[in-house]
Order: C-alpha cells, then sequence, then structure tokens
C-alpha cells in the first residue's frame, strides 16, 4: 500500500504484451494491422472474382458474334 491509497496489483503490468490493447488499436497484432490486411486480401480475390466472370461474360460474347460466315470473311480479307 502507497501514501496514496489501496494499490491494486496486475500480474503483468508495465510489461510488454505480445497482443497489443484492442481498445485503442483493433485489429493489431505482433504490430501488424490485421483487419486491414484482411481487407486487401478480400479486395484481391473480389477483383479476382469480378474479372474471372467479366471475362467469362466477354468470351461468351466473342464467341457468339464471331460466326463460321464472319470468320471465313476475316480470313479471305487477312490473305
Amino acid at each position: 500500500m502507497s501514501d496514496w491509497g489501496e494499490d491494486e496489483y496486475t500480474e503483468n503490468e508495465g510489461q510488454p504484451s505480445a497482443v497489443t490493447d484492442t481498445s485503442s488499436s483493433p485489429g493489431r497484432v505482433f504490430g501488424l494491422d490485421i483487419g486491414g490486411l484482411a481487407g486487401e486480401y478480400v479486395d484481391a480475390e473480389v477483383k479476382a472474382s469480378v474479372r474471372k466472370q467479366v471475362n467469362d461474360v466477354a468470351t461468351a460474347a466473342v464467341d457468339e458474334a464471331l460466326t463460321e460466315e464472319l470468320l471465313e470473311s476475316l480470313r479471305q480479307r487477312a490473305g
């Protein structure tokens, strides 16, 4: 007990913690912004998925537009 009143002792008081206090910096562990990092990976996967879907739609549209007659006409012009 000190002159200021009763002290509450915390076992790890004043010691660095492996996990940062999440109340002041949510999603931070070992100095890494886990929330931000996860968000970057989610963004990348969403973009990759959208690219794949757009590619599939564009490929189907081109396949439909390039009929055999049109391809033959292009071959004749190129030759």
